[in-house]
């Protein structure tokens, strides 16, 4: 449906229908004339009336010329355009509801029109659905402090923590908090305050940029009304645009019509009745005359005679008033009143009162008009991703920190082996020093050793022969001295004896030096080479 005239533009707004204007215009009477029936017919001369009734009027006129004079009678009645005046009315109607109810619903009216409660409007709707971005506003805020304190509760974030199940559950938190954060900050931005009120709930304020935007759209909606009904008001009250029309003298008249058809007609008629009293009545003279002979009353009579004179004329701007056709012509201009009216005085206002609504209505919650509508989910990577990274992190640092302990080791053994070098360096300096002192004296103490071994065979020669000698003096005598006179020395006093005993008793001793101690059950003790 074209928004383009004033029952189109009523009708998206309120809900109310208004009848369409082509069934006001083509509403007929039985002749097939918009709006009216028309009788005509001949009538005796005589002194004409005109009778202006709300319902039609009756007129009378001469028609003809010179004494060739008739009369007429043009009896019109109105037809059924009730539908004119449902069209003003349910205007006021719709209108007034939305001021003063704030809605269309479940409105019952005699004329009609009231919508049902699928098409009905309902101002309260604005605060009910902007409330509802208040109570989210309240529930992010409310929890992000929740998931703030819990988070401060598990303790600041550890490094140790990445890639283990505790990480995951702070991750999740800590996910879910930014969330409630942005989504927080989105409903209420820093710096935010309500600029507007309800108007069908003047006791609510916005406490969201949402919900303010939405009672934006609603007051918006309210003042549409407003000018709507300023202009419905001009049109019925005939304060608004002048409106051009043919006038039954053929001038062109202007000024500001009624809204009712019934109205347009009355005024036309009112119009076509002074036409008549000043163009057809006025210009028709009457005169009673008399016929004979002279000298002889008897034979005269006397008759009734209307003539026409200049400026006498039966035919309107539409045509002859006793022709059929010319009251057909005096309906279309009633129609065509009653439409330029409506076209001037409420179509016309009422279109820039729509199109500023819908400029203004296409910018509520739209991101492309104001960024901070884009109320959508933050970007961030899925908690899996996050525990993966989380892993990933922790392994890249395990292996930074092991790399960081190997540099510091071999830092250290460079320093060792550049220290190790430097004493090499040094001690090698002393060596090739003491090597030079060393050859110098080492070539002398060869030759020393070298006259020192001739005496050392000399002196062997002699300490064999005598070693000889003492060895086999002194083993001699020990084993006369062990067999003679008694043990002295026991072979528990010799060191180094492995003592065995057989099962009769008898323990013997063996001695590294080759002697052999026996000692019998009887306590007899013997010793052999």
């Amino acid at each position: 449906m074209a928004i383009d005239n004033w029952e189109h533009i009523l009708a998206l707004l309120t809900g109310w229908t208004l009848p369409d204007r082509s069934a006001v215009t083509s509403t007929k009477g039985d002749s097939g004339i918009p709006w009216v029936n028309i009788k005509i017919k001949k009538k005796s001369l005589g002194d004409p009336t005109n009778v202006l009734r709300d319902n039609g009027a009756t007129f009378q006129f001469y028609t003809g010329s010179g004494n060739n004079i008739s009369m007429y009678q043009a009896d019109v009645s109105y037809a059924d355009i009730s539908l004119g005046k449902q069209f003003w009315t349910r205007t006021g109607n719709a209108l007034e509801h939305m001021l003063y109810d704030f809605s269309s619903l479940n409105v019952s009216d005699p004329y009609g029109g009231a919508p049902s409660a699928t098409n009905g409007v309902d101002l309260h709707d604005f605060s009910r659905i902007a409330a509802a971005f208040d109570v989210a506003g309240d529930f992010f805020q409310h929890r992000t402090e929740i998931l703030k304190q819990w988070l401060e509760s598990l303790g600041k974030e550890q490094a140790a923590w990445k890639g283990t199940a505790a990480g995951v559950f702070y991750d999740l938190i800590d996910d879910l908090r930014a969330k409630y954060e942005h989504f927080t900050s989105e409903l209420r931005p820093p710096g935010f305050a309500s600029a507007n009120h309800s108007v069908a709930n003047p006791g609510y304020q916005p406490t969201t940029l949402h919900a303010d935007d939405l009672i934006s759209a609603e007051r918006n909606l309210y003042k549409a009304y407003e000018k709507l009904y300023e202009t419905y008001r001009n049109f019925y009250w005939r304060n608004g645009q002048a409106v051009s029309f043919a006038q039954a003298d053929g001038s062109t008249g202007s000024g500001r019509l009624a809204a009712d058809p019934r109205d347009i007609l009355n005024e036309m008629m009112a119009d076509i009745a002074q036409w008549i009293t000043v163009h057809n009545w006025s210009n028709v003279r009457y005169g009673v005359y008399q016929s004979g002979l002279a000298g002889n009353p008897e034979a005269n009579r006397s008759y009734e005679e209307w003539t026409a004179v200049d400026g006498f004329s039966s035919t309107v701007t539409w045509g002859n008033l006793q022709d059929t056709s010319t009251w057909s012509a005096v309906a279309n201009e009633a129609v065509n009143r009653w439409t330029r009216n409506v076209q001037a005085n409420l179509d016309t206002p009422a279109v820039p009162v729509v199109n500023e609504l819908q400029r203004d209505w296409s910018r509520v919650l739209d991101p492309g008009w104001n960024p901070r509508f884009a109320f959508s989910d933050m970007s961030s990577t899925s908690l899996e991703q996050q525990y993966q990274a989380d892993q990933q992190a922790a392994q890249t640092a395990k292996l930074q920190q092991q790399a960081d302990e190997s540099q510091g080791k071999l830092a250290e053994q460079n320093k060792s082996m550049s220290d190790g070098l430097d004493s090499l360096n040094k001690n090698m300096g002393d060596f090739g020093r003491n090597m030079g002192d060393f050859g110098d004296g080492l070539n002398g103490n060869l030759n020393a050793f070298s006259g020192n071994l001739g005496n050392l065979g000399t002196n062997l020669q002699s300490f064999g022969s005598d070693l000889g000698k003492n060895l086999s003096g002194s083993i001699g005598s020990l084993g006369n001295n062990l067999l003679s006179s008694g043990p002295t020395q026991t072979g528990a006093d010799l060191p180094g004896g492995i003592t065995t005993t057989d099962p009769n008793g008898l323990r013997t001793t063996q001695f590294p030096n080759g002697l052999t101690q026996t000692l019998t059950p009887g306590g007899a003790l013997s010793m052999t080479q």
